[in-house]
Formats: C-alpha cells, sequence, structure tokens
C-alpha cells in the first residue's frame, strides 16, 4: 500500500472517529434528563465512562501513528501527503478531546440519570403499553429505545 493511499485512509478513519464522537456526546446529552429506559440499560451504562478512556487512548495511539506517517510524507510527495495528513491529525486529535469530554459527562450522566430513574422509576411496561398507542407516544418511545440501543452499540465497539 502506498503512503498516499495509507494518509487518505488515516484521514477517512480520523474523520469517521471525529463524527462518532461527536454524535455519542450529542445523544448522551440529549439522553441526560430521562431515566433508563430498563434496568440492563442502566446496569451497561457503567461501562460507558471506562469505553470512552479506552477511546481516548486509541485516539493517542491514531495521533502517533499519523507522527510517523508525517515522517513519511516528509520525503514522499510532501505538496500532495501533507494537507491530508495535517487535517487527518487533526481530525484525530478532535476525536481524542470528544471521547474525552464523553468519558466525563458519561460519568455525570450516570449520576443524573441514577437520580431521575431513583425519583421516576424505569418506564413499566403498562405505561409503556399506554403510551405506545398515541402516535406521538409511539414515535417518542422507539426514538428513546434507538437512541439507548444507539449508545450502546457506538460505545462499547471500540473500532470507532
Amino acid at each position: 500500500m502506498s503512503l498516499l493511499s495509507r494518509i487518505s485512509l488515516f484521514k477517512n478513519s480520523a474523520e469517521d472517529h471525529k463524527d462518532t464522537a461527536t454524535k455519542l456526546l450529542a445523544i448522551q446529552t440529549s439522553l441526560s434528563y430521562l431515566p433508563h429506559y430498563s434496568s440492563e440499560a442502566h446496569a451497561s451504562s457503567l461501562i460507558y465512562p471506562l469505553c470512552y478512556t479506552l477511546k481516548t487512548l486509541i485516539n493517542a495511539a491514531r495521533i502517533a501513528q499519523g507522527s510517523l506517517l508525517l515522517l513519511g510524507a516528509l520525503f514522499e510527495h510532501p505538496c500532495q501527503t501533507l494537507p491530508k495528513l495535517i487535517e487527518g491529525i487533526s481530525l484525530e486529535l478532535g476525536a481524542c478531546i470528544l471521547n474525552a469530554m464523553n468519558a466525563l459527562v458519561a460519568c455525570l450522566i450516570f449520576i443524573t440519570r441514577s437520580l431521575v430513574s431513583l425519583n421516576v422509576g424505569y418506564p413499566n411496561k403498562a405505561a409503556a403499553e399506554a403510551a405506545r398507542e398515541s402516535f406521538i407516544g409511539k414515535v417518542f418511545f422507539d426514538i428513546y429505545n434507538n437512541a439507548e440501543e444507539f449508545l450502546y452499540e457506538e460505545t462499547t465497539s471500540l473500532g470507532h
């Protein structure tokens, strides 16, 4: 694989990492005032800060990888490779900062959502079914459940 294709792959991957970190931060903050959907979602949210910390470390390792690519880019097509590489490193740095923020926010939101869950309780099946009878309730519960599932899947997968 040529250096130019590795740099393009690095930049595209860094852009995906930043976009995923941004989406996860937005979802976390939008769910901050809602109770956990279920006790399983509540328990699984305990590992979110750890996952975000690992993602931050992965981003730091990818920044180091970009720095090594920078050494090669200085000697091989610098006019083509350096702008892409610097953009990729800055995107990866942004993802690293966002994932560090996600780790902090995950700790705070675990506390707020736990307090709301203690105060209000988990949405029980009877209330959920009654709300699902109305169109607005159905849309809300579908969005709510999908957001919980997306947050779990994307947070626990360390590939992004």
